[in-house]
């Protein structure tokens, strides 16, 4: 929302304006920007927005109104701003609840329904390893899209192959941050690594809500790298920085990942070798 008298700018006249001067008129006003769906923006557009966000910051304490307020739907904050950055450091993170795979997957029917495209080979799929997030299970889709040539309405109906799901995943992992791949690194390195990646496997197999220590020695006991009796000293290993933080125990003894990411990343690598996806 625009108050009376406030002035609009679209991104496309970040650079035909001189910034400051228009932050400083926005201040002057007793007004704020709220930029939504910053999530769509490729990474260019992303930068011009942190530099305005610092430069908004800047003039703060002359003008406490004024503020740039960035709203985006990520799986972590660090896929917008890097964290260990004066921007990244304002981010607040706001969880939003697990989706159940039936709404994942009707999420991915709506999107094919504007493009025309035939989404039955692929909601499963996405749903099924897009750990109850949403941002998640868009993403996925839309590189599916993508990958098929929809990136807008298409007159005659297609529909999405199996190597588009295929390349979409492994795009997906692509792109996952450097420092969720750096916590990975940590987890799956060193000193019982097999068997850490092997707990991660099987928690994987569990929904978003996770599973407690007998279920996930059960799930150890049928994969292929049974930890047994290690269970308990691996979840808190892999609960500790030393482990990477990938996984978290609730007071009730309740095992998920830290972050739908973690989980998504683990079933898109046990989807691509032939695993079942998530219930």
């Amino acid at each position: 929302m625009v108050r009376a008298g406030a002035h609009q700018f679209g991104l496309e006249e970040i650079d035909a304006v001189d910034q400051q001067r228009v932050a400083i008129e926005l201040g002057r006003a007793g007004n704020c920007v709220v930029i939504e769906d910053a999530h769509r923006l490729p990474p260019a557009e992303r930068k011009k927005l942190l530099d305005a966000a610092k430069l908004f910051s800047d003039l703060g304490s002359q003008y406490p109104q004024l503020k740039l307020i960035i709203i985006a739907a990520l799986d972590a904050p660090s896929q917008f701003a890097p964290i260990e950055t004066e921007v990244g450091s304002r981010i607040e993170e706001i969880e939003v609840p697990s989706m159940s795979v039936a709404e994942l997957a009707r999420i991915v029917r709506a999107g094919g329904e504007w493009l025309n495209v035939d989404t039955s080979t692929i909601e499963a799929a996405i749903a099924g390893v897009s750990a109850g997030s949403a941002a998640i299970a868009h993403q996925l889709a839309l590189i599916a899209f993508e990958r098929s040539g929809a990136t807008c309405f298409v007159p005659e109906s297609i529909q999405i192959e199996r190597d588009a799901i295929v390349e979409a995943f492994e795009d997906f992992l692509r792109s996952i941050p450097r420092d969720i791949m750096w916590r990975i690194g940590i987890a799956t390195s060193g000193r019982d690594s097999e068997a850490r990646t092997d707990l991660l496997d099987a928690l994987s197999t569990f929904d978003s809500r996770g599973a407690d220590v007998a279920d996930l020695t059960v799930a150890g006991r049928a994969g292929r790298n049974p930890f047994g009796p290690q269970v308990t000293e691996i979840v808190a290993d892999l609960s500790s920085p030393t482990g990477g933080n990938l996984i978290e125990v609730s007071t009730g003894g309740t095992v998920r990942f830290s972050r739908p990411l973690l989980h998504s990343y683990w079933s898109i690598k046990r989807y691509l070798r032939g695993g079942p996806a998530s219930d």
